[in-house]
């Protein structure tokens, strides 16, 4: 078992619609992570490996991430949409590991959203996010495992997503 505390959020964000096709978006956001200091793990069948892992410092960091985008309205059924996202690493160089290989993340979007009806619509987009080459230094993990993580970390997320979206009535609504 292990108790994951939920940091706190808070975002602004402005909405600005030049015309009735254009619309860009953007949103500034803070997230409290500091509230994650350790995990700690209980396990109801211990043994030496999972004692091994007992208590694992984080003293995460709090972030802030940016976040623009926008749409064009090509014709009455489809959208084209992009948008660009930064995310800040939470946690410190010596507490990052495998479990959690944190670093800036770069991320940029592109896709299309057709119209099927007033209520339906189809959306098809593409993610990609790239995180901030990160060289690690833990000694604590090897300490604990007897496995060196240290070296340099790089990932790509590549994403493509379809989503369908229906609108339905509020049943207390009055109309």
């Amino acid at each position: 078992h292990s108790d994951v505390p939920l940091p706190w959020n808070l975002t602004l964000g402005y909405a600005y619609e030049p015309t009735k096709k254009w619309a860009v978006e953007t949103d500034f956001g803070m997230t409290g992570w500091d509230v994650f200091a350790d995990q700690n793990f209980t396990f109801d069948r211990p043994n030496a490996t999972l004692n091994a892992l007992g208590t694992i410092p984080r003293n995460y960091n709090n972030t802030f991430s940016y976040h623009l985008g926008g749409h064009y309205q090509l014709n009455d059924r489809f959208d084209l949409l992009g948008g660009f996202a930064f995310y800040q690493a939470a946690s410190p160089k010596r507490h990052v590991d495998n479990f959690l290989p944190d670093a800036n993340r770069f991320v940029w979007t592109a896709g299309t959203s057709y119209k099927i009806s007033d209520r339906a619509s189809l959306d098809f987009s593409y993610l990609f996010m790239l995180f901030a080459s990160r060289h690690i230094s833990n000694p604590g993990v090897f300490a604990k495992t007897a496995e060196s993580i240290d070296g340099r970390y790089t990932s790509i997320i590549h994403g493509a997503f379809i989503t369908f979206k229906y609108k339905f009535d509020f049943p207390f609504e009055n109309k």
